[in-house]
């Protein structure tokens, strides 16, 4: 969706434009719709998901 609002003065632009962000979003909730919202899906292959080792070596804790 595309709109010009045309005037100068700041005030009445953001004015205007929350006035038309209001009204769509109006007529879409009254037909039911949602906005989509950004989402990530992660798939895990399971040939990848290996046990971590019984016991790590820390750096620095004597046992080389």
């Amino acid at each position: 969706m595309f709109a010009h609002i045309d005037t100068r003065d700041r005030e009445d632009f953001l004015n205007t434009q929350q006035e038309l962000l209001m009204e769509i979003n109006r007529v879409i909730d009254e037909h039911g719709a949602e906005f989509a919202f950004p989402s990530t899906t992660t798939y895990l292959n399971p040939d990848s998901l290996t046990q971590a080792p019984a016991t790590l070596k820390l750096a620095g804790d004597g046992q080389d």
